[in-house]
């Protein structure tokens, strides 16, 4: 499928391409559109990010279309290009940087029909084209049932992410939206904000609506958004903004599986599912799996079994043994310290060490080892002026 981008400081020219594609009948997606030339470093991100393979650019400008156009030269997988112009003379223009498709406006159906199938052929892998994946990792967190603590996950893991990788955290529960309170942020600007201006989102309305909490940026809910859950079309428009500036996109979803939730649950890489260790947990973990594998998305399941204790009704072994899945990681049981961290709107920090390695799993990096704790021998509590770096273990008789 073809998915571009269009670069041209004419909003006109932009809106009559637009229709133009949509003429066409074919599958295209326009993953971002620019009214101004951006700099070379932000279009590379944002080619890496949204996974483009088509970039209509406008050669109005010959200084900022020849800077694009070594931009996209230095990238290790080329997209398609077709120039775009408002007279005949961008035919020379395009011709002199070596691009051999371009479209004149106002543009002619037939044209673009003609434009748009040579593109599908180009893109075609029988025809040895290479489809590059999105540089950005999209990681969903949702829960088996309602209070499994998938919000508390989803903030903690991402917080342990954030500390090597630029990381997002959207709030895409339109019910029940729960970061803002606990990282005590004024949710003024919200998700709900976004997704109305998703065909308008820009660096400027982004940085407004954005709260950043440490090296963590979040996008947060609302306290109860009612008629306004989240549609599937702009949602998916601000995950693709977010794509172009973010090397992890996280959504902490509600467990409800509706339209919207399927298209953020199909684009991601990974499905953090959270179940806590009880019977009513379980059952619905077994039928979400059981949902998600009729989506095709069984394989990206990454289960987390949240507030595990000595009394619990199920051993870690056996929820893995009745579920078929391997617990990535377990979260014990903690309240006092969870109610702490809702205090200080901060992540717990009890919990640091698992979800720096539950992260390290997620990003693909090996998990940080665990440093040996040293523990006294007996008589080495009766010991004086013993150095903390060097113990020694002191016999009886005095020897050492």
């Amino acid at each position: 499928m073809i998915r571009a981008i269009i670069i041209s400081p004419s909003p006109t020219t932009i809106r009559q391409l637009e229709a133009s594609l949509a003429g066409t009948g074919e599958p295209i997606e326009l993953a971002k559109e620019y009214t101004r030339y951006p700099t070379s470093e932000e279009l590379t991100r944002v080619i890496n990010g949204l996974a483009a393979n088509v970039i209509f650019l406008d050669l109005d400008n010959p200084t900022a279309s020849s800077r694009i156009l070594e931009a996209i030269a230095h990238l290790p997988s080329h997209p398609a290009l077709v120039a775009i112009h408002n007279s005949t003379t961008g035919i020379v223009e395009a011709m002199r940087h070596g691009i051999r498709d371009y479209l004149i406006a106002p543009f002619d159906q037939p044209m673009v029909n003609s434009c748009v199938k040579l593109l599908q052929g180009i893109l075609d892998p029988k025809n040895g084209y290479q489809p590059t994946e999105s540089g950005t990792k999209i990681i969903t967190f949702m829960p088996a049932k309602p209070g499994a603590g998938a919000s508390t996950v989803a903030l903690n893991t991402c917080a342990a992410l954030a500390v090597r990788q630029r990381t997002l955290l959207v709030d895409a529960d339109p019910f029940n939206g729960q970061l803002a309170f606990m990282l005590k942020q004024d949710n003024s600007f919200s998700v709900r904000h976004a997704l109305e201006r998703a065909a308008e989102l820009d660096e400027d309305v982004w940085d407004k609506m954005v709260r950043s909490f440490g090296q963590l940026d979040v996008l947060s809910g609302e306290d109860y958004l009612g008629a306004h859950a989240a549609a599937a079309a702009p949602l998916r428009r601000v995950l693709d903004f977010a794509r172009a500036y973010y090397d992890v996109v996280a959504c902490d979803l509600p467990g409800s599986l509706d339209e919207t939730a399927q298209i953020v649950l199909q684009q991601s890489a990974k499905i953090v599912l959270v179940a806590t260790p009880d019977v009513a947990s379980l059952r619905l973990a077994y039928c979400k799996l059981h949902l998600l594998d009729g989506l095709g998305c069984a394989k990206k399941v990454t289960l987390v079994l949240n507030r595990t204790n000595a009394r619990a009704e199920f051993r870690k072994v056996d929820v893995e043994r009745s579920l078929g899945l391997p617990v990535a990681c377990d979260v014990p049981a903690h309240n006092s310290a969870v109610h702490r961290a809702l205090v200080e709107g901060k992540p717990v920090r009890e919990w640091a060490p698992r979800f720096q390695n539950f992260a390290a799993q997620l990003a693909g990096r090996p998990a940080e080892a665990a440093k040996p704790r040293y523990r006294r021998r007996f008589l080495q509590f009766f010991s004086i002026g013993r150095s903390a770096s060097a113990p020694v273990a002191l016999l009886g008789d005095g020897r050492k």
